[in-house]
């Protein structure tokens, strides 16, 4: 079992997107400047150029939730079964499992 992906279908977890989508936002946020670990003594200039980032690796985490369930609204129900048995993740409907997240 592996959290990242399912071995059988290749497909994705939800949890390596959201890796995925951080992994994005530190790189990016690196590439301007900002270190993550000193955010506690960002300026509200760097605050707020690093809310922008992520607002970026946010669409692109919701992007990819989309094609991931399209993905998996393509699998037959032992498929599914199969899936989520693999990524460690309880049985659920691909658009449960992947709705959009809340705007904040």
């Amino acid at each position: 079992m592996s959290r990242v992906e399912s071995e059988t279908t290749g497909l994705m977890s939800k949890f390596a997107l959201k890796s995925r989508r951080n992994d994005y936002l530190v790189s990016v946020c690196l590439r301007n400047g900002l270190f993550i670990n000193t955010a506690s003594f960002w300026t509200e200039e760097e605050k707020a150029k690093e809310a922008e980032i992520f607002v970026e690796a946010d669409i692109y985490y919701e992007d990819e939730k989309i094609r991931l369930k399209e993905a998996l609204l393509k699998l037959s129900p032992e498929e599914l079964e199969v899936y989520f048995s693999e990524v460690g993740v309880e049985a659920q409907k691909p658009e449960e499992y992947l709705a959009p997240s809340p705007v904040t």
